[in-house]
């Protein structure tokens, strides 16, 4: 397939807007990923325009180019390696309390340039946190339903009913409660991103399963809504302490960074972890481009979306690699919550499946009315603590 000067090998990715293909462009050969869409021609050309106002910090993919070729509006793209969620899996387990500690860092420090440009992600989860070719570094995409929060220096006005947007299990409490987003709501969906990886599974997983549009986000919200206290209940003290801090914050109030930052320098030094990732780094992951035969003629790579990795001392063939991502073992928490769930056996191609369709950006009309047991729940003991008005926690 062509898009104007670049040719698409195969299928990475598939959002609410569009799709990701690895591709190459045809004069250089140069690698690229390319976002393409039939129909949200305007939605891409913004998000083109706001990742290249984002350019120059690390973590930040670049933009190549943008436009439309024939009916197709595209965006061509730096090619970047797994997200978090695919490496977890290859991990067969959650990640390791130094490896979250390394994604945290990093990921605060994109969240804080991004913010620092009056911008907000509204989508964070761990599909959007893509690895780097040689995977020491964690970079942030797709800003699809990204907006800016500051405008004309002013930051925009609170504001309620407004429509869910965003995923429906790392989305924050406002989110739910229809609040307009703010800087706070990434935080809080990057700390449900980092329980997730940590545990390989959230709780409010179950309470969601079968469910639809508006049934799917009110029971989401209402699970979320009891774990609260006890999220974090077997991690290091501090972060209960900084997710306390993140349901408090107002909603114009500007995150103190540096506050996260130092946290889990300390977490670092008490402990005594490493200073690194579960995965080895500076690998070299060979996209599926194109190679020139012997006679000169241009041959594209035929390999599925997940990516090939090549290195000195790891070397795996197309083969074993995809039997290693379909037969997952059962003691991984993530597949053994979802078979208790089930009880039955599991296809772990449906299950992965499953989880990434319940990923998709997704939208929810803001409740009429809300679940009196949702009402109870918030008016108990165990929430009085989150309660402080009605910018930052909930509606009574």
């Amino acid at each position: 397939m062509i898009v104007g000067d670049y040719t698409l090998t195969d299928i990475i990715d598939t959002g609410g807007f569009g799709k990701v293909y690895r591709a190459y462009e045809s004069s250089s050969f140069k690698p690229v990923a390319i976002k393409v869409s039939l129909k949200c021609g305007n939605k891409l050309k913004k998000e083109a325009k706001l990742i290249k106002s984002l350019s120059g910090c690390q973590g930040i993919p670049e933009v190549y180019d943008y436009g439309k070729w024939n009916n197709v509006y595209y965006i061509v793209l730096q090619l970047l390696g797994r997200n978090l969620y695919r490496q977890m899996l290859d991990n067969e387990k959650g990640f390791s309390l130094s490896c979250i500690i390394k994604i945290a860092e990093q990921v605060i420090e994109r969240l804080k340039y991004i913010h620092s440009k009056g911008i907000i992600h509204r989508d964070i989860k761990p599909e959007q946190l893509l690895l780097s070719i040689s995977g020491e570094e964690i970079f942030i995409v797709d800003f699809g339903l990204s907006c800016k929060y500051i405008r004309n220096k002013v930051h925009r006005p609170f504001k309620s009913q407004v429509s869910t947007a965003g995923s429906v299990l790392f989305a924050s409490l406002h989110s739910h409660l229809a609040h307009r987003q703010s800087r706070r709501d990434d935080l809080e969906s990057f700390f449900y991103t980092l329980l997730f990886l940590r545990n390989a599974h959230l709780p409010w997983e179950k309470s969601i399963h079968g469910l639809e549009g508006s049934s799917k986000w009110n029971a989401s919200y209402s699970s979320k809504l009891s774990h609260q206290h006890i999220l974090f209940y077997n991690w290091p003290v501090q972060f209960s302490q900084m997710f306390a801090y993140i349901r408090k914050l107002s909603y114009e109030e500007t995150p103190n960074y540096e506050y996260f930052l130092n946290n889990f320098r300390e977490i670092r030094q008490k402990m005594d972890l490493s200073d690194g990732f579960d995965w080895p780094v500076g690998r070299i992951i060979k996209p599926s481009s194109c190679e020139i035969s012997s006679n000169g003629q241009l041959q594209p790579y035929k390999m599925n979306s997940d990516i090939k990795f090549i290195s000195a001392d790891i070397k795996e063939t197309k083969r074993n690699y995809k039997r290693k991502t379909i037969h997952l073992p059962l003691k991984h928490k993530h597949l053994r919550h979802v078979k208790k769930l089930t009880e039955s056996k599991i296809n772990v191609d449906i299950v992965i499946k499953d989880y990434l369709t319940c990923q998709k950006t997704d939208k929810a009309d803001p409740p009429e009315i809300m679940d009196k047991r949702i009402l109870d729940l918030a008016k108990s003991k165990n929430m009085e603590d989150l309660i402080e008005d009605h910018r930052v926690c909930i509606v009574i």
